[in-house]
């Protein structure tokens, strides 16, 4: 009996990447049901702040583990903590501030639809050309 290969061969390691994909969609689905029930008991602040504090945790154990951090200027750390300040701890602070009236769904459909929103924007706005391929 001939043995048939297979056109695309899977690394052994690869087939981790589907649970992981999985997994990452699934927290990012319940991340709204979870909010709406936190911001019953708590302020959008201390959530924001207590996620931002374990993310970052985690995020520094993971990276200190699998990557060498390279040494950053301190004008250069000045730039990523306001950056991390309004792109992520706004953003976080304001996702929560939201839940308190909106619902997880509504929630879901306004953080999803942002960078298709931005991307109509910059049609708009900025006059910017978008083929096929957008």
């Amino acid at each position: 009996m001939a043995q048939t290969h297979s056109k695309y061969p899977i690394d052994e390691r690869m087939w981790w990447t589907y649970p992981i994909l999985f997994l990452s969609v699934i927290i990012w689905g319940s991340n709204f049901i979870i909010g709406k029930i936190l911001v019953e008991h708590f302020d959008a602040y201390s959530i924001t702040i207590i996620r931002l504090i374990a993310i970052n945790g985690f995020l520094w154990l993971f990276a200190s583990r699998y990557f060498r951090m390279p040494k950053v200027p301190a004008k250069v750390w000045v730039v990523i903590v306001l950056s991390g300040i309004v792109g992520i701890a706004m953003n976080q602070y304001t996702f929560f501030l939201g839940l308190v009236t909106a619902s997880p769904v509504t929630s879901a459909l306004i953080l999803a639809l942002a960078p298709v929103m931005t991307a109509v924007l910059t049609i708009f706005v900025f006059g910017e050309r978008r083929g096929v391929k957008f």
